[in-house]
């Protein structure tokens, strides 16, 4: 299953997000073994694009409803200034 989202971030917040990044799959991957890959791709004009890739849709949307409790998510979100689930 593939889950889409898209954010914006100030080219100023890049670093962070790629920092951060890290500690946010690995915490996702602990939690939700189901998740097998996540990339992040820039989109242009301060857009990117979140790829997750997921052993099941019921994995990916357990995840979709509990992340944003998730303190590596808010660290995360911190550098983004707009985010939106996609599929």
């Amino acid at each position: 299953m593939l889950e889409l989202a898209s954010f914006r971030a100030h080219p100023k917040h890049v670093a962070a997000l790629i920092r951060r990044g890290g500690p946010l799959v690995r915490a996702l991957r602990s939690r939700y073994p189901g998740l097998r890959k996540m990339q992040v791709a820039p989109v242009g004009g301060g857009q990117w694009l979140q790829l997750g890739y997921w052993d099941s849709r019921e994995g990916a949307e357990r995840a979709a409803s509990e992340v944003f409790d998730m303190p590596e998510m808010s660290d995360w979100l911190a550098q983004v200034g707009e985010f939106a689930e996609a599929a």
